[in-house]
C-alpha cells in the first residue's frame, strides 16, 4: 500500500486532479432561436473570451443575468438551462472560460476565475442590476468571485450544484477510489490547495444568496450545498430538490423552480 500510494503522489499532484474539473470543446450544440449578440471580453492576462448577450424580451427590463456554466462543453450547450431568462424580463450573458467554444487559451483554476471576474465586469459595465446564475464548477467560481470582489450593482446570486472547496471535492472523489479512502484526508490536503474556492468566501457576498442541490446528485454530493449554505451569509435561502441529480433543476422540474428563481431576484432586487 505504501508503494501504491509514492507511485499515485506525484501523478495527482503533476496536474491530474486539476485535469478532472475541466472537460471543453468546440461543438456548436444549440443557437438561439431568439435575437442575440456575439460579445468578445478579455480576461485580466489578456486573454479573449466569447459569448452571447441576449437582450430582455420585455418592456421592463429588471436587470441582467450572468450565467456561470458548468466544467463540461461550452455555452451552445448549456444555453438550455436558462433559455427562459429572457422571457422573464431578464438580459442574459452567458461566455465561454478560457479553452472552451470560441475563447482562447487553456483552462486552469487561476484563468477560469480570472474570466468569470472578467465577465462579471463586463456585465457590470452595460446593467444597474446583476444578477448571478453559476452551475456546478461555475457557481463554485461565483462564490469564489463574488466573496472577494465587490461589484456594487450585483443584487443576487443563485449556485446549483456546486461544490464547496476544491479540497473538499477532491477529498470526496479520493474516497470513491478502492483502496484509497483511509487516505482521503492526508491526500486531499498534499495535491490541491483551496486557492479559488467559494465556500469559505461565500459569507462575504454583497447580495442574498440562494443555493440549490439535488439530494441524489452523484456529481456532487449534496452536503456540498448544505456546507455552502451553512456558510453563506444572511440573507440567504436553500432548495434542497429531493431525488434530483447533478445540474438538472431547470431541465427536468422545469418551470416550477424556474418560477422559484425568479421569485427569488425579484425579492433580492427589493432587499437593497
Amino acid at each position: 500500500m505504501k508503494r501504491a500510494f509514492l507511485t499515485l503522489l506525484p501523478l495527482l499532484q503533476c496536474g491530474c486532479v486539476s485535469r478532472m474539473f475541466y472537460y471543453p470543446d468546440q461543438t456548436e450544440y444549440e443557437l438561439p432561436s431568439r435575437a442575440f449578440e456575439d460579445v468578445w471580453i478579455q480576461s485580466g492576462d489578456g486573454t479573449k473570451l466569447h459569448g452571447w448577450w441576449i437582450p430582455a424580451e420585455s418592456e421592463r427590463v429588471k436587470g441582467t443575468v450572468v450565467h456561470c456554466h458548468g466544467n463540461a462543453a461550452n455555452l451552445t450547450g448549456h444555453y438550455a438551462q436558462v433559455d427562459w431568462l429572457p422571457p422573464g424580463g431578464y438580459n442574459l450573458l452567458l461566455f465561454d472560460y478560457r479553452g472552451y467554444g470560441k475563447s482562447e487559451g487553456k483552462p486552469g483554476r487561476k484563468g477560469v476565475y480570472e474570466d468569470t471576474i472578467a465577465a462579471l465586469t463586463y456585465a457590470a459595465e452595460r446593467s444597474q442590476n446583476l444578477f448571478v446564475i453559476g452551475q456546478s464548477l461555475g457557481g463554485a467560481n461565483a462564490m469564489a468571485v463574488l466573496g472577494r470582489n465587490e461589484i456594487p450593482q450585483l443584487r443576487a446570486l443563485v449556485v446549483d450544484s456546486a461544490f464547496y472547496s476544491y479540497r473538499s471535492i477532491v477529498r470526496d472523489k479520493i474516497g470513491e477510489m478502492p483502496g484509497l479512502r483511509w487516505l482521503k484526508w492526508p491526500l486531499s490536503f498534499l495535491v490541491i490547495g483551496n486557492a479559488y474556492s467559494g465556500g469559505p468566501v461565500v459569507h462575504q457576498v454583497g447580495a442574498p444568496v440562494l443555493i440549490i442541490h439535488g439530494t441524489e446528485d452523484q456529481i456532487v454530493p449534496f452536503h456540498h450545498g448544505r456546507w455552502s449554505y451553512e456558510a453563506a451569509g444572511h440573507p440567504k435561502a436553500m432548495v434542497a430538490i429531493e431525488g434530483g441529480y447533478h445540474v438538472d433543476v431547470f431541465l427536468r422540474y422545469g418551470e416550477l423552480y424556474q418560477r422559484r428563481v425568479l421569485e427569488f431576484f425579484e425579492q433580492a432586487a427589493d432587499y437593497r
